[in-house]
């Protein structure tokens, strides 16, 4: 009769499982953070991207923004890893 359900747009940009309610809590609320956290590395790289726009920058402040940004995506390698996705790389 019906089609099945629609998850909202939150769920499925922030994949939060609900189509298994055995599943366990801790992992999906430990998955949960961990998207948010690379939400929030992929925030925070785009505002160190936006520095080196600036014309001012010396060259060793942007060795620094740089370094910085690896790092960043480094860490968001790791999460992905650990949450098994794949991570694009800014």
């Amino acid at each position: 009769m019906a089609d099945g359900h629609l998850l909202s747009k939150a769920f499925e940009d922030n994949y939060i499982d609900v189509s298994q309610p055995e599943s366990n809590i801790n992992e999906q609320v430990k998955n949960v953070i961990l998207h948010l956290k690379r939400t929030k590395f992929d925030k925070t790289i785009n505002a160190a991207l936006e520095l080196l726009k600036n014309p001012e920058i010396t060259e060793e402040e942007m060795e620094e923004v740089l370094d910085y940004i690896k790092a960043l995506n480094l860490r968001k390698k790791e999460i992905a890893d650990e949450l098994g996705n794949s991570v694009s790389w800014i």
